[in-house]
């Protein structure tokens, strides 16, 4: 009697996890702008390159390196090659009339004005500024008759808002809302004078509320404040006058006499 024998074979299928970030770890060719790569031609065909790869590389005519260096390095980053402007333009001890200058940011930093500026006359226009994304805001700045709503930080996150309110009969002009940004504030808003009528004024006009008994009168920008003669008195000055306007704290009266 023959006997058969049963193999029974289980295949088991491994899947690999392959980390798909290792394939953008590379850098492209640099392309150095008035520099160029040492033995550039024979580099070229290396790449991309991985990151950490570091080349020498060297400056054209009126350029430098970053670090004043004849021949300096270029690294692969995850950001990208580093320094991101690898060449920057001589300074020289005298510049021509009309003559203009460029300026860049260091990495990471934004350029706020224009890029260039210009000798005229033997003085140079505006210097531009370079301004960090993260930095952060102090305190915001203070308002005459205001204040902010809640209590004040001594440093404030980039995109922080705060909001202002002015004391009674002021009036706010402006965004009362200001936001923290590049580590300024924005414009702040005003509070706007109220106007007083004292008494005493009046008097020396000899005029008197129109439509109130009131001695004094504490009206905010932009209300009307209408007048009239006080009795045995009479126009002096137009009819128009006698109805006028608070403009940040002023009025203009009219005279009787």
């Amino acid at each position: 009697m023959s006997l058969i024998y049963y193999v029974y074979v289980t295949c088991v299928s491994y899947i690999s996890h392959i980390s798909y970030d290792i394939l953008w770890n590379y850098c492209d060719f640099p392309k150095i702008k008035h520099g160029s790569l040492y033995n550039e031609f024979w580099y070229r065909g290396s790449f991309p390159v991985r990151v950490g790869q570091k080349f020498w590389y060297s400056c054209d005519s009126n350029f430098a390196t970053n670090s004043q260096e004849p021949w300096e390095y270029i690294h692969c980053t995850q950001d990208g090659w580093s320094p991101e402007v690898p060449c920057l333009k001589t300074q020289k001890e005298n510049y021509e009339h009309n003559e203009l200058v460029e300026y860049i940011c260091n990495p990471r930093f934004l350029l706020k004005g224009f890029n260039k500026i210009q000798c005229v006359d033997g003085q140079w226009t505006d210097l531009p500024i370079c301004i960090d994304p993260n930095e952060k805001c102090g305190p915001p700045p203070p308002i005459d008759n205001g204040d902010i709503t809640t209590f004040p930080k001594p440093e404030y996150d980039p995109g922080s808002s705060v909001e202002y309110q002015c004391q009674s009969l002021y009036v706010l002009e402006g965004n009362k809302i200001i936001t923290c940004s590049y580590g300024q504030w924005s414009k702040p808003p005003k509070c706007l004078d109220a106007c007083v009528v004292s008494e005493e004024t009046m008097e020396k006009h000899k005029i008197k509320f129109r439509w109130s008994p009131k001695k004094k009168l504490y009206a905010p920008t932009q209300d009307h404040v209408e007048f009239e003669c006080k009795p045995g008195y009479v126009k002096r000055t137009a009819e128009h006058t006698f109805r006028v306007t608070c403009l940040e704290g002023k009025l203009t009266y009219p005279v009787c006499v």
